[in-house]
């Protein structure tokens, strides 16, 4: 897991305050230099809002269930952990 620079949180207020700024015209970099934030920040921040994202969200992909696969994918994996290797003598 990669460690962070500085390992500051910010809070939803703050991320909101940050994006409703450049949105309102202010610049990235003026936005991050007064916030004393990364401009790389404030643009992702600002790019997940346009996606839709919450300020204080993670965009990503949703952890847990894997149904949404194709059922010709889910067939072919269930026929490929049946059969045995290639390598493998069969009798």
């Amino acid at each position: 897991m990669a460690r962070r620079k500085s390992g500051r949180r910010y809070t939803a207020e703050q991320k909101a305050e940050v994006i409703r700024r450049v949105q309102g015209g202010e610049t990235q970099a003026a936005v991050a230099k007064e916030a004393a934030i990364s401009a790389w920040t404030v643009g992702q921040w600002v790019r997940g809002a346009k996606g839709g994202v919450k300020a204080g969200r993670k965009p990503g992909r949703p952890r847990g269930s894997r149904s949404g696969r194709p059922s010709a994918v889910k067939a072919l994996a269930a026929e490929f952990c049946r059969s045995p290797p290639r390598w493998m003598a069969t009798p």
